[in-house]
């Protein structure tokens, strides 16, 4: 207090008003404000994965598992298959086809004689024709099956066969004598028989 009341002495002698204030409490000092230096940096966190990006990686993972597993996981070979067995290269009677009045193996010209001989001319035609398919087969490699009939055997048969537009009249006769009714003149079916000497004296089974 002593050195206030002397500074309002020396005002009062130097004829200066002054006016002394006191503070209500103790002064406070204020925090001191960090300085830059002691501001820890701020860590940035790497950016997450969108949900696009992550189904995307997925995919990929999951396809090339399943590739590689093609690849290796079937015994090295790719969508391996068991090997199927070959079918013989032969021609097969269908089961609703009667049995041709002699062995098919028999000589053509041999059978030949037996089916001028038929007195019924279109049963005839019939054996004569399904006789004239199986060679054609036979020399084609055309599999028959069990279940064709006459017209299916021969759509199947090379477009190119040698002697098809024969074995084609003879379809088309033996259907009118079968479906038809038409019994065919002598002179018809000994012209039939003419036709059908190629398609059964063809290849192997040109015996005499």
């Amino acid at each position: 207090m002593g050195g206030a009341e002397n500074y309002k002495a020396q005002c009062l002698q130097n004829g200066v008003r002054c006016t002394l204030t006191y503070p209500e409490g103790p002064t406070q000092a204020k925090p001191e404000a960090p300085r830059p230096s002691e501001v820890p940096p701020a860590v940035s966190s790497p950016p997450a994965l969108g949900g696009f990006l992550g189904v995307l990686i997925v995919l990929i993972v999951l396809v090339a598992i399943i590739v590689l597993w093609m690849f290796f996981g079937s015994g090295g070979v790719l969508l391996s298959r068991a090997p199927m067995a070959t079918k013989p290269n032969r021609s097969e009677k269908p089961e609703n086809w009667k049995s041709t009045a002699r062995d098919a193996n028999e000589k053509p010209r041999d059978f030949l004689a037996h089916i001028a001989a038929m007195p019924d001319r279109r049963e005839a035609l019939v054996q004569l024709l399904r006789q004239c398919l199986l060679q054609s087969a036979k020399r084609t490699g055309t599999h028959v099956l069990r279940s064709d009939t006459e017209r299916t055997v021969f759509v199947r048969l090379p477009k190119k066969m040698e002697h098809r537009d024969e074995l084609r009249r003879l379809l088309l006769q033996t259907e009118l004598a079968h479906y038809g009714g038409k019994v065919p003149a002598e002179s018809d079916f000994s012209e039939l028989l003419q036709v059908a000497q190629p398609l059964l004296f063809s290849g192997d089974s040109a015996r005499v």
